[in-house]
């Protein structure tokens, strides 16, 4: 159909009835095409501005979920900021009390053995049982045994870190290792039935199958595992039980 002659329609009434003859200028024709074409790309031109303005605001409430919780970290990293701080003050005050200082490491205690400095503590008895205390310091119990020894089942001492842990008694090394909870420790079988563990050690000086006597160092306190400060956590098990260690314990 070659519309730049015009458009000519004719209307034939259904019911009978002369026909009625509609003409159309080509000028006209090609203004109603050119409107019809410009109405569709301008549908298309919305729609497309539509798909992009709903990209972006998409795009823009993810960006706001991610300050959101980028602000809830913040927020969580300041309060464990102010805690962590709280905790320090509290553990330079514990220090200040007992004048706890590191000690230098001229003074190192070291394990027996071939070259080894000996302890001031009365070895005559080589069977002797847990009963000196298992730090070369008097220290701060922040925690002791809790009713039925199942919550808490030993002793929290709090020292500084890479204080001299001792053993309490003679025995063999059993077990060293590194535990989630506990963090480093190592336990040491003193009879077939008393065990003494320590635990949250920086350190262990002693290996698996190693004899030590009672008063040596075995390792130096840490903050290692389950902790929020520096301390030995501390246990005696008979037939492996949990005892109160200060029922056997001389505490300095």
């Amino acid at each position: 159909m070659d519309l730049r002659q015009g458009l000519r329609i004719i209307l034939v009434p259904e019911g009978g009835g002369a026909p009625r003859t509609l003409s159309f200028s080509s000028l006209r024709v090609r203004i109603v095409l050119w409107g019809l074409g410009a109405g569709i790309a301008l549908v298309l031109v919305l729609v497309v501005t539509w798909g992009l303005l709903a990209a972006r605001v998409n795009q823009s409430v993810s960006l706001q979920a991610e300050v959101n919780r980028l602000q809830l970290d913040l927020d969580q990293v300041a309060a464990l900021v102010v805690r962590l701080e709280a905790i320090e003050a509290q553990y330079g005050r514990i220090q200040e009390l007992f004048g706890a200082t590191a000690p230098a490491m001229d003074d190192l205690w070291l394990p027996f053995g071939d070259g080894g400095q000996a302890s001031n503590v009365d070895q005559t008895d080589e069977d002797l049982g847990p009963t000196l205390w298992p730090l070369t310091e008097r220290g701060f119990i922040t925690r002791t045994l809790l009713e039925g020894g199942e919550e808490h089942p030993g002793l929290d001492i709090a020292v500084p870190e890479g204080s001299y842990i001792r053993a309490s008694g003679s025995g063999r090394v059993a077990e060293t290792g590194t535990d989630p909870v506990y963090g480093r420790f190592l336990r040491i079988e003193h009879s077939e039935e008393v065990e003494t563990l320590y635990a949250h050690a920086s350190m262990i000086l002693v290996r698996v199958g190693d004899e030590v006597r009672a008063g040596e160092v075995i390792g130096t306190t840490g903050s290692t595992g389950r902790s929020t400060a520096p301390h030995l956590h501390f246990e005696i098990r008979i037939n492996g039980d949990s005892v109160d260690p200060l029922t056997i314990v001389d505490r300095p």
